[in-house]
């Protein structure tokens, strides 16, 4: 059967975030959502979120606070293709019996049948590399650490562009959620990087092993300082000194051109 616009939309944009009937991930359940809010209310949510939590709607802000105040994108997504996604999703028919809840719906698995509880530590040497980019991705994705920092003694701070991971795991509510995100990224700047250098699944594997041990073992690095605004500041400040310096230094050199005291000695001799 051919895919349908609500479809495709969803798998593209939505499922990293959210399930039909198999729990809560990032975001809620979405079972059940056309009942549960008018469609005028879910047009300009999906729309733009944060809008509506800032108009002080009582159901956003409470949806907010309730999932960690993790911001959910804007879609650039018309009101016809958000409709077939809501359609879409009032269409999916869920099996009560299997439907569960929280965490234990989900145990991410490597190729070799091991969860991340059963890796070993050169498995997870392996996966900081991966972030670090000291091990390249297979498709030449760029390295996580370009666009996000993870408080590790054993790295380099990362990027500013992207949100601070070192506590993703336990903040985006765990494995599920965050193999979901790296696998089918729903933030425009993470999508579009990895457009055409997708993440494989054992990738993704690695790098949410990597997430939960940095959140696990956050409590015992040295560098929880805010190294990056620091470096930010104390550059600035060092540009200012040396500039300064450097003018005092040469205050009496060169300040006018060669041209003027040839000028002021013809002067002298008339």
């Amino acid at each position: 059967m051919a895919q349908s616009e609500g479809e495709r939309l969803f798998i593209q944009i939505c499922r990293a975030c959210h399930t039909v009937g198999e729990g809560r991930l990032v975001g809620p359940d979405l079972l059940n959502v056309t009942k549960r809010r008018s469609e005028e209310w879910l047009l300009s949510f999906i729309k733009s979120s944060q809008t509506v939590i800032k108009n002080g709607d009582n159901d956003a802000v409470d949806l907010f606070k309730e999932f960690n105040q993790i911001i959910m994108p804007d879609q650039t997504l018309s009101q016809s293709q958000i409709k077939s996604i809501l359609t879409y999703i009032e269409g999916i028919v869920v099996d009560k019996t299997k439907t569960v809840s929280g965490t234990e719906q989900f145990k991410l698995q490597n190729k070799e049948g091991l969860n991340i509880g059963k890796l070993r530590a050169e498995d997870f040497i392996q996966a900081r590399k991966l972030f670090s980019g000291d091990i390249r991705l297979i498709n030449n994705g760029p390295a996580c650490i370009s666009c996000h920092n993870v408080v590790d003694d054993n790295l380099i701070s990362g990027g500013l562009l992207a949100k601070d991971l070192t506590s993703a795991y336990k903040r985006l509510g765990g494995e599920m959620a965050l193999n979901s995100i790296i696998t089918n990224p729903p933030f425009p700047v993470m999508a579009a990087a990895y457009a055409n250098n997708p993440i494989t699944p054992d990738e993704a594997f690695l790098l949410t092993a990597f997430l939960y041990k940095a959140n696990k073992d956050s409590i015992f690095q040295w560098t929880h300082k805010d190294y990056q605004n620091s470096f930010l500041k104390n550059g600035i400040i060092t540009a200012f000194v040396l500039f300064g310096g450097f003018g005092l230094l040469w205050w009496n050199r060169k300040r006018k051109s060669v041209n003027h005291h040839i000028y002021k000695r013809q002067l002298k001799t008339k």
